[in-house]
């Protein structure tokens, strides 16, 4: 990611929304409520902290009634089909243009937002510059109410990613060290400030 130049990062980022917008025209249809969803996450995200002991539980505490405050935006959105894990570990490049895209197991039905949302987590918890998200809302045309979306998603993809560290998944912990708790730690506070004046 640190090679690539500002043009191929938004070439990039143009590419990923004509696929996303190939998908979103699937004949799929979706169960639950996008609401129900959002809990889901941010329950399982405060499971996985409280028993692993690294992270305070009221960072997913003080995310809860923004659930409340972004309900009528939740319940208004199409939900449609979308591929929610292309981040940036699961884009294949090749001269500077998409060539592939791998691990794509299933596919969400939506807010597509919400890959933004992750793929912005996973650029920051690389303490890369987070250019190519802005290219992707960009892309998608995102309005005031969609970008306060964008940032709740990113601080629930940061208590996700929180949860993660010290949870063992088919025989492999996910690492956890004084190093990382400190970065994950200034993102949520940035990513909370970038919230509150959004």
């Amino acid at each position: 990611y640190p090679s690539l130049s500002d043009t191929v990062k938004r070439t990039i980022a143009k590419e990923v929304i004509q696929i996303q917008d190939r998908v979103s025209k699937l004949p799929i249809n979706s169960s639950g409520t996008w609401t129900q969803w959002v809990r889901s996450m941010l329950d399982r995200a405060r499971t996985r902290i409280t028993a692993n002991g690294f992270f305070a539980p009221e960072s997913v505490d003080r995310l809860v009634p923004i659930t409340l405050e972004l309900q009528s935006y939740f319940e208004t959105f199409p939900r449609l089909p979308y591929l929610d894990d292309i981040t940036t570990k699961n884009l294949l490049i090749h001269n500077g243009h998409v060539s592939g895209i791998i691990d794509v197991d299933w596919l969400e039905c939506g807010d597509r937002l919400t890959f933004a949302a992750l793929t912005n987590m996973a650029l920051l918890n690389l303490e890369y510059d987070t250019d190519y998200v802005e290219y992707l809302l960009e892309y998608l045309h995102i309005s005031p109410m969609q970008r306060r979306a964008f940032q709740f998603y990113s601080l629930m993809f940061c208590v996700d990613f929180m949860g993660e560290r010290g949870t063992t998944f088919l025989g492999r912990t996910v690492p956890v060290d004084s190093t990382i708790i400190e970065r994950l730690n200034r993102i949520y506070g940035q990513l909370w400030d970038q919230y509150k004046q959004c």
